[in-house]
């Protein structure tokens, strides 16, 4: 008798461990908490020596009621958090064209002070040519 429990449970404790008791529908957990846990049979302290496993899941139960709100409060947090990363690249693009444009603003603006320069120069030189030219014709 033993021995088929054991054979018919060898994974049992596995598949416990790893079920994914977060996705758990409410209604579910509500005929749980009505059928087992608000029963006048169901005692804590006697089921922490009877099972650990279901000790655990009771415990569980209790911390995830409290985590529950803090992990939604996290996950609102973390959408927040990607619209503003969102926004922010945005952001840096927009400024990084912006940059671009200033970049060639400013190069453009500096070839034109340098021809303006040049002109200026080539004007004086053109002036001090003339002025000889005047002085060789008296």
């Amino acid at each position: 008798m033993e021995q088929a429990k054991k054979q018919m449970n060898a994974d049992f404790l596995g598949k416990l461990s790893d079920y994914d008791k977060d996705s758990l529908d409410e209604k579910i957990k509500v005929k749980l908490r009505a059928r087992y846990i608000n029963s006048n049979k169901f005692q804590p302290e006697v089921m922490e020596n009877v099972s650990k496993a279901t000790e655990s899941l009771y415990q569980y139960s209790h911390v995830a009621k409290e985590v529950e709100p803090k992990r939604a409060k996290v996950k609102e947090s973390m959408e927040k958090l990607e619209l503003m990363q969102q926004a922010l690249a945005k952001k840096k693009f927009e400024l990084h064209g912006i940059e671009d444009k200033n970049a060639y603003i400013k190069a453009k603006n500096d070839a034109t002070v340098s021809k303006k320069a040049k002109i200026e120069a080539d004007i004086e030189a053109s002036r001090v040519k003339l002025i000889r030219v005047e002085k060789l014709l008296n």
